[in-house]
């Protein structure tokens, strides 16, 4: 669509190059077909975080670049608007893989697909208190500090009785926990 901004059109007489650098200052000053472009080179979250910024940039009609997006990702029509339709879409893709999956992770709250939570133990291995304490590198880790305070941080998931702790934020708790330790050793030794 045109918008009427007090922006002179490119035309014949004027291109749009000349346009571009002698007056054009703000995004929402460049033509529709060039914003139009912009757009459709945006991903997902950047094409709505772009719609959030300023109400020059929400006016315009996005449309084609939500389409286009669909189209890629392979949403399906349900006969939504097309950012509508990418954003339902897009909220069940994997994490990692970006592939859609029913299942989420609880103890993060994300989607993550089973083949990806079992390829990445580095990132979603779970592991009980016990399990935790069993472990001689994060017992020393842990060093002095009582476990529940430091487990009252980590994501978690209670099933069956058990509570599943997220054992590679756990380790990385640990490990913060113990660098500030050392620290704090280090200027008491010196005072």
């Amino acid at each position: 669509g045109s918008r009427s901004r007090g922006v002179k059109a490119a035309g014949p007489d004027r291109p749009v190059g000349a346009m571009l650098s002698d007056e054009a200052t703000l995004l929402t000053d460049l033509p529709d077909c060039v914003l139009g472009r912009i757009l459709a080179a945006l991903d997902g979250a950047s094409l709505s975080r772009a719609g959030g910024t300023c109400r020059g940039l929400a006016s315009i009609d996005s449309s084609q670049a939500w389409e286009r997006l669909c189209e890629q990702a392979g949403a399906p029509n349900s006969g939504a608007a097309p950012a509508e339709r990418y954003r339902k879409h897009a909220a069940t893709l994997c994490r990692e893989c970006r592939r859609p999956t029913p299942y989420v992770f609880a103890p993060l709250r994300v989607r993550l697909c089973e083949r990806c939570e079992r390829s990445n133990p580095h990132k979603f291995a779970l592991a009980t208190r016990a399990m935790l304490l069993g472990d001689a590198r994060f017992r020393l880790l842990l060093g002095r500090r009582p476990i529940d305070s430091l487990l009252a941080n980590v994501p978690s998931h209670r099933c069956n009785g058990f509570i599943f702790y997220v054992r590679p934020v756990a380790a990385a708790a640990a490990q913060s926990g113990l660098e500030v330790e050392a620290a704090k050793e280090g200027e008491e030794a010196e005072a």
